[in-house]
């Protein structure tokens, strides 16, 4: 590009302060490496990872002002440069002004009773179905930890192993989540036990079977008294 067409952006141009723009970095201040956004995704999640990298300077108002636009990319760094230069004087003028912006990209929070409509398959193993209950959380906006048990429960397939127990004894999701881990890893070492005792050991001797295992396999006593109840 020609370098009379190449655009001469002046200190005053910028949107942040005076004194933001003047304040001296220390030498010591290293950089941190960001997830530039491009306007695509949540700004909410952006805030989030920004905030997350710059930890140890959360409280500099000014080192947040001054790093921010530098996880911008593409458009959005355009955008942020067409403020009116000087308009900005706090993060929280920048984060307000950002998350403005790009308000349409906000992925809206959802009520309670879309974790109603989260159903386990036929087919879908019950890991896949915790993975995928939990990633839905993330879409609800708060409510009371009964009514996530109850639509974690209530997504069971009623001939599951666990669902008649769960739906007598638990009553909060941490309850349910650590029967369902407990489960896992009970089946997980059966499995490997099972695979195991149809293979010789080095003597010519079968490998003793999970029945037969220490009482050190995972939670193997709870659980079965669980699934049983």
């Amino acid at each position: 590009m020609p370098q009379h067409l190449i655009p001469t952006i002046y200190l005053h141009d910028s949107p942040l302060s005076k004194d933001i723009q003047e304040y001296k970095l220390s030498r010591k201040f290293l950089t941190s490496t960001f997830d530039s956004y491009t306007g695509a995704s949540n700004p909410i999640q952006h805030i989030r990872h920004f905030q997350d990298k710059m930890m140890f300077y959360f409280h500099n108002d000014w080192v947040m002002c001054l790093t921010f636009p530098s996880s911008l990319r593409g458009a959005t760094s355009e955008w942020f440069y067409s403020l009116p230069p000087r308009s900005l004087h706090k993060f929280t003028e920048v984060t307000e002004a950002f998350l403005t912006q790009y308000a349409t990209r906000q992925e809206a929070k959802r009520s309670g009773h879309h974790l109603l409509s989260v159903k386990m398959r036929p087919g879908d193993s019950f890991k896949f179905y915790i993975n995928f209950f939990q990633s839905q959380l993330t879409k609800v906006s708060n409510c009371d930890e009964k009514v996530y048990a109850l639509a974690f429960i209530s997504g069971l397939q009623v001939t599951h192993p666990l669902y008649k127990h769960l739906l007598k004894h638990v009553t909060k999701m941490s309850e349910a989540l650590s029967g369902a881990q407990s489960y896992i890893q009970l089946r997980e070492a059966m499995k490997a036990s099972s695979n195991n005792s149809a293979k010789p050991s080095d003597d010519g001797t079968k490998l003793k079977s999970i029945r037969e295992a220490p009482d050190h396999a995972p939670d193997r006593h709870r659980v079965s008294l669980l699934i049983r109840s």
